[in-house]
């Protein structure tokens, strides 16, 4: 059935304006209640992909409400999956635009997530796919949000940078996936199964995107007074890391601009 649902939701989305908003969405409640996390993701992902955020502001604030009321510290499942999703909406719909509605669910909620969750197991994601709209979104928070650049926001922009390097280290390989919930084992079975019947244009251009590019390209894209704030957190970095970021600017034949790189 959210086979059929995303299918029909890729193609034409009029159907569910017309009506069919709330009782979509009641699908997801239900399958988030019953633990079918693979699904409702799916289902969740396709929702945001395809209809503005102003259409079903209601709607989605009570789904999101219930994903916060679902997450652990550890690193289980659920976890993944939320992460990976909140990734997809930063990659998708641009970072202010998710920082503002996850805020206005519950105010500092995004600064949690990212301090408590995003920073802690972002970069362990196995995954080619899921790793590149990852680090996608993490440079994105780092170079297009204005939110990410006032104060109370800046002091996450190194760690998203470290932790934005550290998915980005082709030689780090990730030991073990994140425990499942008893009710749940076959969950990545399925959810794997979900992943790979992405059309395969799609998959293939994920797949093969050059997250580094992205990186060193739009850091060099900052604003003279961001430039002048980046300078001074760069000088954060451990020596390995800015040795790391400089040979990513290196192998993209591409001269940074920030001058405690050069």
């Amino acid at each position: 059935m959210t086979r059929i649902i995303t299918a029909y939701l890729k193609r034409d989305v009029s159907w569910i304006l017309n009506g069919f908003l709330i009782p979509i969405f009641g699908a997801v409640h239900q399958l988030l209640t019953f633990k079918h996390y693979d699904q409702a993701f799916l289902l969740l992902e396709t929702i945001i992909e395809h209809i503005e955020i102003q259409y079903m502001e209601t709607q989605l604030a009570e789904i999101l409400k219930l994903l916060f009321s679902k997450l652990r510290p550890d690193y289980r499942y659920f976890t993944k999956r939320f992460l990976v999703f909140l990734c997809f909406m930063i990659w998708n719909r641009g970072p202010d635009v998710i920082i503002e509605k996850l805020n206005s669910v519950e105010p500092g909620c995004f600064m949690h997530l990212l301090k408590n969750y995003w920073l802690v197991h972002a970069y362990k994601f196995s995954d080619t796919i899921e790793r590149n709209m990852s680090s996608i979104a993490m440079t994105r928070l780092l170079t297009e949000s204005v939110i990410m650049f006032k104060e109370e926001y800046f002091t996450f922009w190194l760690p998203i940078l470290q932790c934005n390097l550290k998915a980005l280290e082709d030689s780090y390989i990730v030991d073990t996936e994140p425990d499942t919930d008893e009710e749940n084992e076959s969950a990545y079975n399925i959810y794997s199964q979900l992943v790979h019947s992405t059309p395969l244009d799609e998959r293939k251009a994920l797949e093969d995107f050059d997250c580094v590019n992205l990186l060193v390209v739009k850091l060099n894209s900052l604003n003279p007074v961001q430039l002048s704030s980046v300078q001074n957190v760069l000088k954060g970095l451990s020596p390995t890391q800015l040795k790391c970021l400089q040979e990513l600017f290196m192998q993209q034949s591409i001269t940074p601009v920030i001058g405690i790189l050069l």
